[in-house]
């Protein structure tokens, strides 16, 4: 369920900056897809290690 709503507030992101934007509009949607792909990559290898994504397991004590 959670990648769903990441899903939709990641397009709703670009929907928001495309409609604003100036002429960068792809450069910055590149950039928000990098963003997308690093951040749920991070999600998923904590998920591998711990079972349970990021908690306090993941931590630096």
């Amino acid at each position: 369920m959670s990648e769903f709503v990441s899903v939709a507030l990641f397009l709703a992101a670009i929907a928001v900056y495309s409609w604003k934007a100036g002429r960068s509009k792809l450069w910055f949607a590149f950039v928000l897809l990098v963003l997308f792909v690093l951040l749920n990559a991070t999600l998923f290898t904590s998920n591998c290690f711990t079972g349970d994504g990021i908690n306090d397991a993941m931590s630096i004590p």
